[in-house]
């Protein structure tokens, strides 16, 4: 045998045997890999093929009025909602699948409107319906007189300012996410943030209004209080068109990280108030809120249980007669 294969030849071969093994391993280890990549494909072509897409747009979208009584005028008209795509009017009576059954409601315009329930309501639902982003087979909802659903998406939800228990997202710089249009300058912005009381957050923050989302480290109350800032200087760039409708604004639970017995929390959710009252009293206003002293300074209340209106009116009669609502903390 030595006569035909050399002592180098033979150590290579030696070598391989006893690598053999981890060899294997790491083969198994990436077809495991392959299986997991290749179910997760499966998976994701799946839930792209099972989601129903986002309704497609009108053909003739018909443009948002001004209605007679003013702007942000709001009517729901026997508004029946529900997740599922394939749901219809004919099976209106199965209480699973909607999650607003016969909602009829009208808000004036400027006037400033609070959700109560319980969770699972229908609080949220509403929300999504004036955007239209959840399934409404049944009934109507009009805007200054204008059916929303033969409204274009765009022109739509361009009427609304939202602000939402998401606070901050992701973004390049902390001055496109407060004035993503580049519509002001570093000095009316830093003004809009003194007042909102964020200012001294932002100088602190490397690299001030230039600073890239990971270098942010803002308590729950700044990061509301900058939300509430982007949404007062969009409303200022709103303004500076004459033509525009009014905006309409959407709070969802926007105090619900603050804690009342912690006297700084406090002290933020009575400041987010406030700058909402003052910059955006004209504005109607349609706001989830579970705080009893919050609501009891809205115009009125609109109380839902199981995906209907269970009442409504001022918080002062609510208080006397509806007992869901004077269980509000």
């Amino acid at each position: 045998m030595s006569k035909t294969v050399s002592a180098g030849a033979m150590g290579v071969a030696f070598l391989n045997a006893v690598t053999l093994g981890e060899t294997l391993t790491q083969l198994i280890i990436a077809w495991t890999g392959l299986e997991t990549s290749l179910g997760a494909i499966a998976r994701i072509e799946l839930l792209q093929r099972r989601t129903p897409v986002e309704m497609s747009e009108v053909l003739n979208p018909a443009s948002p009025g001004r209605g007679a009584g003013g702007c942000g005028a709001i009517r729901f008209e026997n508004v029946w909602v529900t997740y599922s795509a394939d749901a219809g009017v004919e099976n209106a009576g199965t209480k699973a699948e909607w999650s607003l059954r016969g909602v009829s409601l009208d808000i004036q315009p400027g006037e400033r409107i609070a959700l109560c329930g319980k969770t699972g309501s229908g609080k949220s639902t509403l929300h999504l319906a004036l955007l239209r982003m959840v399934n409404i087979p049944a009934g109507s909802i009009l805007i200054d007189g204008v059916d929303h659903a033969t409204m274009s998406l765009e022109a739509l939800r361009s009427r609304f300012l939202v602000i939402s228990q998401d606070r901050l997202k992701s973004f390049s710089t902390l001055r496109q996410e407060i004035d993503p249009h580049e519509a002001f300058s570093d000095l009316r912005i830093e003004a809009v943030l003194l007042e909102c009381g964020v200012l001294d957050a932002v100088r602190n923050t490397p690299g001030g209004l230039a600073a890239h989302r990971a270098d942010c480290k803002f308590s729950n109350g700044e990061e509301q209080l900058l939300s509430v800032a982007r949404v007062i200087l969009e409303d200022e760039t709103h303004c500076k068109t004459s033509e525009s409708e009014d905006k309409i604004v959407l709070l969802d639970e926007i105090t619900s990280s603050f804690k009342s017995a912690n006297s700084i929390d406090y002290e933020t959710e009575k400041r987010v108030e406030s700058l909402l009252r003052s910059h955006l009293r004209t504005r109607t206003l349609i706001a989830i809120n579970h705080k009893l002293e919050a609501v009891m300074e809205y115009d009125r209340v609109v109380v839902l249980e199981d995906g209907r209106v269970k009442d409504i009116g001022t918080p002062a009669e609510l208080l006397l007669r509806c007992e869901l609502f004077a269980k509000v903390e």
